[in-house]
């Protein structure tokens, strides 16, 4: 016997020590048997044709068209990947809608609180994001003991703004990017780093400055 189907009888043999729950202990289990037949199901499909992204995709987009809301955190939405996948399209929409290059992982927690209602956990957050590191959509960076959300399409098109700040500046330091664009410290300490990853600035480490590359 499987353990998760040992580990299911010993919950409902818990179970069965409430008096008068009779009838909703054996709802319970009806409840069981058949998401234990959806998993089963499931593992089959897998071992048929695979479970893709694309495939998930698919699935989300006509739920979306059919306005089928079924965003949900449940054991089976995990196991199958869609609870994930779905999470990853909503954290890259929110970015791309407001166009945020820069979010900390508290932030994106709450911002996914107030868009979808939902209380996310950091290690499911962090799953999501996986799936969207992989596409190079995103990457983790860490200042001091805080992890940044970087989301590298729409920094690498914000960057210009810092570019066009060398016009006005012999140097700049990441103070000087929050005072003239109005950024967060970590976005633009952040976005100078990815300057230079580019080859489109030079530094001097202290005092940190960052320098405009002279073409020829």
């Amino acid at each position: 016997m499987p353990i998760v189907d040992i580990l299911i009888e010993k919950k409902l043999r818990t179970l069965k020590k409430l008096k008068g729950k009779e009838q909703m202990i054996n709802d319970f289990k009806k409840v069981v048997e058949k998401y234990l037949e959806a998993v089963k199901a499931l593992e089959e499909f897998e071992k048929k044709w695979g479970l893709p992204e694309e495939l998930l995709q698919e699935i989300v987009s006509i739920e979306d068209l059919l306005g089928v809301k079924s965003f949900k955190s449940s054991l089976y939405e995990k196991l199958s990947g869609r609870f994930y996948f779905r999470l990853a399209l909503e954290i890259e929409w929110l970015a791309s809608k407001h166009r945020e290059s820069v979010l900390s992982i508290p932030e994106i927690i709450v911002r996914l609180k107030m868009s979808m209602g939902l209380d996310i956990k950091k290690k499911d957050l962090m799953k999501a994001i996986k799936i969207l590191e992989k596409r190079n959509l995103v990457r983790i960076v860490r200042i001091d003991t805080d992890e940044y959300v970087v989301f590298t399409h729409i920094l690498d098109e914000q960057i210009k703004d810092i570019i066009n700040l060398f016009s006005k500046f012999d140097f700049l330091t990441p103070a000087d990017v929050v005072k003239e664009l109005g950024w967060s410290l970590a976005k633009a300490i952040i976005a100078l780093k990815r300057l230079y990853e580019l080859g489109l600035c030079t530094k001097e480490e202290f005092p940190l400055r960052y320098y405009p590359v002279k073409f020829k």
